[in-house]
């Protein structure tokens, strides 16, 4: 019978309205007169009632292993000529006419059009397995339109993919994303002593290379939203999944969705927003009207991020329309992040997995929570615990790319918790470098790090030894991912009120600008790290984020003066403001400067790595180097170290500081040549101490051969 409704499905092609409704008729239950046919007891009175319970009951499943099994053939086959290629997209476009077959069957088998598309170019250009997730697509791009076959098959796909709402793909991805990962989960807890193992039916990674060619090949142009509001909602579900299932997934796993991550961030646009009457930003949107189930699933979040991101308790249900009978995936559901965490720690078992008949994604909080169409206050307002004057605090809603960079957050504690920290120095937040005093006085503060990382110790005994080798690369995308979301900036029409936006306090206590957890995360990394690899992407991070906040202070400065003297604006002048929010502000820096002493630490790491024990280190640990003085408030504190290295009692270590400082100062004089750098300090005193110690040593010899 498949095969049958397999042939019957190129009658469409034919363009024959009186073959189509015959067609159309038998799948829906109806003779050739319009007359309600089928068994007695299925038949309804109304015609409507009777098509949706015949086609779901006795046609739906035959059509969609009849559009998959023409789907496969295609993708499968052997070599076969443009029109057959064509022919599955075809009949998918024509089906889609028919709102009682097309969009109820689309949720089964777009999946099937990907993996066809995929395997179709690929085998036309013989592209290679392993995708770098490069963010330039123009070399696919012109490779895939400069074959004519190739160049079809995308223009027939993108006609096809323009027919669905514009969030509807992206949302569909996102929601395949999070399935691949809860049947990761399944899968792994299969694999546990006493139970049988099952691969899962479409790998994680693989997944990965679909949307990734998916981006390259898609018109993205076509709808501003798509890159304003859907590619950021896309992101933040992937990032929040990927946060819940850190533990579960294998680290080339991590690897390639935050690659993926971070190419879907290159391809968002920042929305548009407009200063209002209150100081607030709203969004300037060229469609006047907001999807229904947008609106409906908008809740604000609370500025106060608990240490957990994930609740327990129901989720929002889904938002798509019920008239597209666009059917639920059947979710492999953990309550929340301990589940798994104790689950694969030899736990309760599978006793956390509930495996209902239709619900909401785990991660729903990730694909509702933000949207570029709601309100945002100023981000120097958001940076405080409470959201208005009583100290109460308050709902504050924020742009999905916002909530994505507090995920990312999230989900870099977690990872350098679980792989690079030691467990046995996990509840020590800061170690070593703040006082005593000021450690009692954030007691609290770190009873919530312990708290947060406590699933991570013990995930972490649970777990095989890892390598730095293995995680190094899953560490580094997610390190590159973080400066991204750190750095992507916001629009805003400037008005009356953008220089109540740009300004931002600046006279804060360090002493009451506490660091937050991910920040603490990370230097404990730098110090805490028994790979140098780690400790570089570490301090690498930390070093783009403090030349980042100190930039955007400078420029920040400029405009408020300019913003000042300029003559009141209408948003419709056409005059945009550019705004980046770091997320590292300037009470962390001084609180960094001035009550700890992590910037002499990590100088002094760096210097370590001048030795002639590591000169495979010796480059990057001279970019950093210099990057660290001149980006830290007092130059003194990389001077320091050489000083007291070059004035050591210790001959020994004295002369192994020199061969340092050669190193130092010749990579550095390469630097200057090859980069163009604005950094305008140098290691004056270090020169004047290698410039007098040579003097002394010749003055030492003449004396000693005068006596």
């Amino acid at each position: 019978m498949i095969r049958i409704l397999s042939a019957s499905l190129h009658v469409v092609l034919r363009r024959d309205m009186s073959l189509n409704r015959r067609l159309y008729a038998w799948l829906l239950g109806f003779d050739n007169n319009g007359a309600i046919i089928g068994p007695r007891s299925t038949r309804h009175s109304n015609p409507e009632e009777h098509a949706t319970y015949y086609f779901n009951t006795f046609s739906k499943d035959m059509l969609v292993q009849a559009m998959v099994g023409i789907l496969h053939i295609n993708g499968h086959g052997k070599e076969s000529t443009l029109m057959q290629d064509l022919k599955p997209f075809r009949i998918l476009i024509s089906l889609l006419d028919k709102p009682e077959l097309g969009p109820v069957i689309l949720e089964d088998v777009l999946i099937e059009v990907f993996r066809t598309l995929y395997t179709q170019c690929k085998a036309e250009l013989d592209l290679q397995v392993e995708s770098s997730f490069s963010k330039d697509h123009a070399q696919l791009s012109s490779k895939l339109r400069e074959n004519k076959k190739t160049a079809e098959l995308i223009k027939t796909a993108n006609l096809l993919f323009n027919s669905f709402e514009p969030y509807y793909m992206w949302d569909y991805i996102a929601r395949w994303f999070e399935e691949c990962c809860r049947r990761t989960l399944h899968a792994r807890l299969q694999t546990l002593p006493g139970s049988g193992s099952e691969p899962a039916e479409l790998p994680l990674t693989n997944f990965c290379l679909l949307v990734d060619f998916l981006l390259d090949i898609v018109s993205l142009e076509t709808y501003i939203e798509i890159q304003t509001e859907h590619l950021p909602q896309l992101l933040l579900r992937m990032v929040s999944a990927l946060t819940s299932h850190l533990q579960t997934l294998h680290l080339s796993e991590l690897r390639d969705s935050l690659r993926l991550c971070s190419k879907i961030l290159s391809r968002v646009q920042p929305p548009l927003l407009s200063a209002g009457t209150d100081g607030a930003l709203q969004l300037l949107s060229r469609h006047g009207s907001i999807k229904e189930w947008e609106e409906k699933n908008m809740p604000l979040v609370s500025v106060e991020i608990p240490s957990e991101v994930f609740e327990d308790g129901e989720n929002p249900p889904s938002s798509r329309s019920s008239e597209s009978g666009f059917t639920e995936f059947v979710q492999y559901q953990a309550d929340t992040v301990d589940d798994i965490d104790r689950i694969l720690s030899g736990g309760s078992g599978t006793a956390g997995l509930a495996i209902p008949g239709s619900a909401s994604s785990e991660t729903e909080t990730g694909s509702t929570v933000g949207s570029e169409e709601t309100v945002v206050q100023p981000p120097s307002k958001m940076a405080q615990g409470t959201g208005s004057r009583g100290g109460k605090a308050t709902a504050v809603p924020k742009t999905a790319m916002q909530c994505c960079l507090e995920y990312v957050q999230q989900f870099l504690t977690r990872f350098i918790n679980l792989y690079i920290i030691p467990s046995n120095s996990l509840s020590r937040p800061l170690a070593a470098e703040i006082p005593e005093d000021l450690a009692r006085a954030k007691g609290e503060a770190a009873q919530g790090s312990k708290d947060s990382q406590g699933d991570a110790a013990k995930g972490k005994k649970s777990n095989k030894k890892t390598t730095p080798k293995e995680y190094l690369s899953a560490f580094i995308a997610a390190c590159q991912l973080f400066l991204e979301c750190s750095s992507f900036p916001v629009y805003i029409a400037e008005g009356n009120h953008t220089s109540e936006i740009l300004a931002e306090k600046t006279d804060v206590d360090c002493e009451q600008e506490q660091p937050p957890l991910w920040l603490q995360t990370l230097m404990n990394a730098c110090r805490q790290a028994n790979d140098f690899r780690i400790q570089g992407v570490t301090i690498s991070l930390i070093m783009d984020l403090v030349g980042l906040t100190q930039s955007v202070a400078v420029v920040t400065g400029e405009n408020l003066s300019s913003v000042e003297t300029a003559p009141p604006l209408s948003p419709n002048q056409g005059r945009v403001a550019v705004v980046i929010r770091p997320p590292l502000t300037q009470g962390n820096l001084r609180y960094m400067a001035e009550k700890t002493d992590f910037f002499k630490h990590v100088a002094l790491t760096l210097w370590d790595q001048l030795g002639d024990g590591t000169p495979q280190h010796h480059q990057k640990s001279v970019e950093l180097f210099f990057q660290l003085h001149n980006l830290v408030p007092s130059s003194s504190i990389c001077e320091d170290v050489i000083s007291q290295q070059l004035t050591h009692r210790d001959k020994k270590t004295r002369m192994e500081a020199h061969a340092k400082f050669a190193v130092l100062w010749h990579l550095t004089r390469d630097l200057h040549i090859n980069k163009s750098s604005s950094y305008g300090r140098s290691f004056d005193r270090g020169f004047d101490l290698i410039e007098w110690s040579v003097t002394y040593g010749v003055q030492e010899k003449q004396n000693s051969v005068i006596l």
